[in-house]
């Protein structure tokens, strides 16, 4: 991968290398430890991954058409279009491609992100007085996902909105909430395809030693004095969430995003996907364009 020498700087003062920015990656945790934002969302990630290896179900986001694996783990804790974790749907047969929300009339758990830093609003937590939790991901109607129907069109309760248009870009595709789709696979179909299973699944699972800092150790370090380590991780392969890589070294948003909470997004920086490449898009919602969505 070539990096012109105005971006060395940015990426934790490195020779622009892929191993020279994973090591400055490594550096800044072992330092600093992940941002608290992006410690969440890999924590959930994790727990994800774990829940999906022992049911055998395994349930993902991922872009219908852009050919790699997947953009999100789905898990517990993991927020439903209708406001709602996935922890109370439930799937009536055990074949359903969709599962149920026992609290509301949803009728098929449509993942959305939870938190800002996974549309790239990394500073949002930052402002003083601001509450994580009341957190939407909005449409271009300027209303909350919770506050539209839970049925397409998705029509907004709030407006004459007339259908949900997320505002927002996925941090790993660049594509629209519209562009992706929710689903679940067993560990049989993964392996079948080459998609990685079991421990293979876990977030980090393709650096030991990165994975043992992030998860194992205690994580009561300082505040990073530089953000250029964190930068990095937008330019390094393995954190690119897929971006012109096979499905098997694809991880989540939330690596890709493991210490850029206090940094500027370099995402034009990094290669854009091929439409239609790897695997033939599956069923979901139709794409559009993520152009014109708002990053803030």
């Amino acid at each position: 991968m070539s990096i012109s020498q105005s971006d060395r700087f940015l990426v934790g003062r490195s020779d622009g290398s892929a191993a020279g920015v994973e090591s400055s990656i490594k550096a800044a945790v072992a330092q600093y430890g992940p941002a608290p934002g992006a410690a969440k969302m890999l924590d959930g990630e994790l727990q994800a991954a774990k829940e999906a290896v022992e049911s055998g179900r395994y349930v993902i986001w991922r872009n219908s058409t852009s050919g790699h694996d997947f953009c999100a783990r789905v898990g517990s804790g993991s927020r439903c279009f209708c406001g709602h974790d996935y922890s109370s749907h439930k799937y009536m047969k055990p074949d359903s491609p969709n599962s149920v929300c026992g609290d509301c009339d949803c009728k098929a758990f449509a993942f959305v992100p939870k938190r800002p830093e996974e549309v790239g609003d990394y500073w949002l937590p930052r402002r003083k007085g601001f509450n994580v939790h009341g957190w939407r991901a909005e449409c271009r109607c300027k209303h909350g996902h919770d506050s539209h129907a839970t049925k397409p069109p998705y029509r907004c309760k709030s407006c004459g909105c007339s259908s949900y248009q997320s505002k927002w870009c996925c941090l790993v595709c660049d594509g629209t909430w519209a562009d992706h789709e929710t689903l679940w696979e067993t560990r049989e179909e993964r392996a079948r395809d080459g998609r990685p299973v079991g421990e293979g699944f876990f977030p980090l699972s393709h650096d030991a030693d990165l994975s043992d800092m992030v998860f194992s150790q205690p994580r009561n370090k300082k505040s990073r004095d530089s953000v250029g380590a964190e930068r990095s991780v937008k330019l390094m392969p393995k954190h690119l969430g897929g971006l012109g890589m096979s499905p098997a070294d694809v991880p989540s948003f939330a690596e890709r995003v493991m210490g850029a909470a206090q940094g500027p997004q370099l995402l034009r920086a990094v290669p854009k996907l091929t439409s239609g490449a790897g695997r033939p898009p599956q069923r979901g919602m139709r794409s559009s364009s993520c152009a014109g969505a708002s990053r803030r």
